[in-house]
């Protein structure tokens, strides 16, 4: 089964930052760039998620408002 290239296709994982900042070496070397990416941006990334998540405040009137 290692020698398969259905092997690499089945394991599929989540990784933290910290993660990928650890077993970056892991990764092929066309997806190291991208890694290094979300690693350098993750911040950004993080509060970006954080706003786009946040529930409107109010009751369901006053947000049909605020939202069309």
């Amino acid at each position: 089964m290692n020698d398969s290239k259905l092997f690499e296709k089945i394991e599929i994982d989540w990784f933290s930052i910290d993660a990928m900042k650890t077993r970056k070496a892991e990764f092929r070397n066309f997806y190291q760039e991208i890694v290094e990416k979300l690693i350098s941006d993750s911040e950004n990334i993080h509060t970006f998620i954080q706003k786009k998540t946040k529930k409107p405040k109010g009751n369901r009137k006053t947000v049909r408002i605020l939202h069309g």
